[in-house]
């Protein structure tokens, strides 16, 4: 379950995976879709995994995106999947946008593309998988 065109796109390039999209409004910005669609639409689903980024990563204090709709969507993702696995780049860690959308206690796996020893440790004491990619 993602509400990300660019995370489908590349999801649906696995034969193995179901892929499913949340629809709604997309964001200029974030190719991300938000709004009363996506949301009435996540109060009716149970997924597996949900796929989620966001605008900022704090090692002690979670998740956070700056804009509200599109926030508000991703704690209902959240709480809808039985795992949550958060994209992001390291050039958001160390930073706190507007609204937090998670504690990395309801946080499974992180992936990355670079991570200090020292954020590492304090996201593994939530017992989060971490995975550096490129």
């Amino acid at each position: 379950m993602t509400n990300s065109i660019r995370a489908a796109d590349i999801l649906l390039s696995n034969p193995r995976l179901d892929v499913l999209f949340i629809g709604g409004l997309i964001d200029e910005f974030s190719y991300a879709c938000s709004g009363p669609l996506s949301e009435l639409l996540l109060e009716h689903l149970k997924a597996d995994k949900a796929i989620v980024g966001a605008d900022g990563f704090d090692p002690r204090d979670g998740i956070s995106i700056e804009r509200l709709p599109e926030a508000s969507v991703t704690r209902k993702m959240i709480a809808q999947a039985d795992r949550t696995i958060v994209v992001g780049d390291s050039s958001k860690m160390n930073t706190r946008a507007f609204m937090r959308v998670s504690t990395w206690n309801e946080v499974d796996v992180f992936i990355t593309d670079h991570i200090e020893q020292e954020e590492r440790d304090l996201i593994e004491k939530f017992h989060v998988e971490i995975e550096v990619g490129q």
